[in-house]
């Protein structure tokens, strides 16, 4: 089993920021559904000078965002895992947030290492994973059982791809979406 995180280059491709530099656009420590009581929030592109739009954009904190191109082609791998919800982005392009709700407490606290709020060396509990496509750790992770009073807070809650998902990098390739890359984190072999 391998473990591909979900990467951009920020020099190269623009991300997108809430609007208001203290507004936080998702609570992600209750992960849920949200399509019912949706309102699509406003994003602003980053400043970065000479960033290009992709077709996946990095949005707030590891979340990830889509252009309709990507969403209409790969909606099932997304929809799988989680929704595809609009977002407006204030440069006037649509955009989708996949709100990953597949949520895998699977870091192996023995292999793993975190550095207060950066997970530094990854190790998974590969039966923890069994059938995950694309999924996320949890916000915030349990305490290491080693030293109870230490909790590890994921800031960065970087959607990931496991064997369940294995054939979605070829095809975000063959598409020719730009602004992600995959960088495998964790093999078990």
């Amino acid at each position: 089993m391998k473990v591909l995180r979900f990467v951009t280059d920020v020099d190269r491709w623009s991300t997108l920021l809430p609007a208001e530099a203290d507004e936080v656009l998702f609570d992600l420590e209750k992960p849920k559904k949200r399509a019912r009581n949706w309102k699509p929030p406003t994003v602003r592109r980053s400043a970065a000078a000479r960033a290009k739009h992709g077709d996946f954009r990095d949005l707030h904190a590891g979340q990830w965002a889509v252009t309709p191109r990507v969403a209409e082609h790969l909606g099932p791998w997304f929809t799988r895992a989680g929704e595809l919800l609009p977002v407006k982005v204030d440069d006037g392009t649509d955009m989708f947030w996949f709100n990953c709700t597949d949520i895998r407490d699977a870091f192996d606290w023995d292999a793993g290492e975190v550095d207060v709020d950066e997970i530094v060396g990854y190790a998974f509990d590969a039966a923890s994973l069994d059938g995950a496509g694309l999924f996320r750790l949890p916000h915030v992770l349990k305490p290491d059982p080693d030293d109870p009073d230490t909790w590890a807070f994921s800031w960065y809650q970087f959607v990931a791809v496991a064997d369940g998902a294995a054939d979605f990098p070829a095809l975000v390739a063959a598409g020719g979406y730009r602004g992600v890359e995959f960088r495998e984190v964790w093999s078990d072999g």
